[in-house]
């Protein structure tokens, strides 16, 4: 699947987000204690139509069977496993060596949030590709994963588990939170400092801001006619292309 941050070029987004690799799965038959701390807990829930897997931190949590069609890398480690029955799934778990039990529970989450939307077509994304809108809910369980390192486990997990739906609205969401943003501002909402190149950057940004007698906390970035422009800069841009 196509990497779809590959195209923020700012420094800080490229060191936020590191989505692991993994070149082979490990089979386990050993079941772990269960976490108290587990988005369900196994022990009270049926484990008829779900399949439980196991995050890299020994968290166990249950994944209905009929949003396994939502992450493609589910279906492949299944068949991996070779588990080919509903006993299978229900007894074995499914290790996820690149997942966190934190990031699996706002996983399982948003699939409880969405579980009566089928997947979505490549074509039919394609088509809303620049569509930016966010469910509410969506929006509320994306802004619980605090700090934000959360949410770059989020992200990471969501391409690991190849779940398009899931990375669309991920995408989205982080792209309105930093859109219109200078590389001091994205560093800030990230969570993470600055290093001394982009420092550097970020002050020829303040000098830009200084010159036009604003910060850029101070400046207006949108409103609803021309969202991620400023009033300011619209304004400036009237008065030059104004008839002599």
């Amino acid at each position: 699947m196509q990497n779809e941050f590959e195209g923020i070029t700012v420094n800080p987004v490229n060191r936020w987000l590191q989505p692991h690799i993994v070149t082979r799965y490990i089979p386990s038959t050993a079941m772990a204690s269960t976490s108290a701390e587990s988005a369900v807990p196994v022990e009270s829930v049926p484990v008829e139509g779900n399949l439980k897997l196991r995050s890299l931190d020994d968290k166990e949590f249950l994944f209905p069977l009929k949003d396994v069609k939502k992450a493609a890398m589910l279906q492949t480690m299944i068949a991996d496993l070779g588990l080919d029955s509903e006993e299978a799934m229900e007894s074995q778990p499914v290790p996820l060596p690149s997942v966190g039990g934190d990031a699996l529970q706002c996983i399982v989450e948003w699939c409880r949030l969405h579980a009566d939307e089928a997947p979505r077509s490549d074509e039919d994304r394609q088509i809303h590709r620049f569509n930016r809108n966010v469910a509410k809910e969506d929006v509320e369980l994306f802004d619980q994963q605090n700090p934000r390192k959360k949410l770059a486990d989020v992200i990471n997990a969501a391409y690991f588990l190849d779940m398009p739906d899931l990375i669309d609205a991920l995408v989205k969401y982080t792209a309105n939170n930093l859109e219109g943003k200078t590389a001091e501002e994205m560093s800030s909402w990230l969570e993470i400092p600055l290093k001394k190149d982009e420092r550097k950057t970020a002050a020829d940004d303040q000098g830009d801001d200084d010159d036009d007698g604003q910060s850029a906390e101070k400046r207006e970035r949108t409103d609803a006619d021309q969202p991620g422009t400023s009033q300011q800069a619209r304004e400036g841009a009237g008065e030059g292309s104004a008839p002599a």
